[in-house]
């Protein structure tokens, strides 16, 4: 995905290069460190979300509503 994270209302951990990314804004994994819930709703995205959402293979939620997301 693409989008404009730098004006995000809230990008915890997005860039931190030290951080997992179990522990970024949004994301919540499973106990084995799967991505399972992406959650950004009303967070100031915008840009296009890709096909390579599909390699999150165990992502069960998507919210990225109150955005400016188009589907390429």
């Amino acid at each position: 995905m693409s989008a404009k994270g730098s004006e995000w209302t809230d990008s915890a951990n997005w860039i931190d290069p030290y951080k997992g990314h179990c522990s970024w804004q949004g994301i919540t994994c499973d106990s084995n460190g799967a991505v399972v819930e992406l959650n950004l709703a009303s967070n100031g995205l915008s840009g296009k979300l890709t096909t390579e959402i599909v390699s999150l293979p165990s992502l069960k939620v998507l919210d990225l509503s109150d955005n400016d997301i188009k589907v390429s």
